[in-house]
């Protein structure tokens, strides 16, 4: 399967701030297809990036959707305007916010998500960050089966769902 801008839009909206590799990985693309994909929306201006690195994740480049951006991804995925899809993703200036201050966390979900993921043949995992409830963030495999995962503290918790 070929990535497509709106496969793209839709990852960093329901991704904001995961790097290259672990796009390819959840996405089940090629590290090189992403690569230039994302160039082009930073071309754009319709991503942008931030570097971000801890004791035990290398620096990377982390992705996410500029105001522009968010406009074109709200059309590309069908929103009737910007302010729905601010509603249903977590691009919103305030999640953006309290995303940079829970980086650490963030990036070890996407590492987890990465780690479980086939990522290849085109077989594409999910992450979904909640603002609310049992979970801070749940990973579907391409299988279907689930797995929530809990930050607690320096330490974080996965929880299997089973299946979809």
């Amino acid at each position: 399967m070929r990535l497509t801008e709106r496969q793209l839009l839709d990852a960093l909206a329901s991704m904001p701030f995961a790097d290259t590799l672990e796009l390819a990985v959840i996405l089940g693309e090629a590290y090189a297809t992403v690569h230039r994909a994302l160039s082009g929306l930073l071309a754009d201006g319709i991503a942008a990036r931030v570097n971000h690195g801890t004791v035990h994740l290398p620096t990377s480049g982390r992705w996410f959707l500029t105001a522009e951006g968010i406009e074109e991804a709200s059309d590309a995925l069908g929103f009737a305007a910007p302010s729905e899809f601010v509603r249903a993703y977590p691009v919103s200036q305030q999640w953006h916010t309290l995303l940079l201050r829970r980086m650490d966390a963030v990036a070890s979900v996407y590492r987890l998500a990465l780690a479980l993921s086939p990522g290849y043949r085109s077989r594409r995992s999910r992450v979904e960050l909640h603002r609310r409830g049992r979970f801070d963030a749940t990973i579907t495999l391409d299988n279907g089966q689930s797995f929530g995962v809990v930050r607690q503290g320096l330490e974080r918790a996965l929880s299997p769902l089973g299946s979809g």
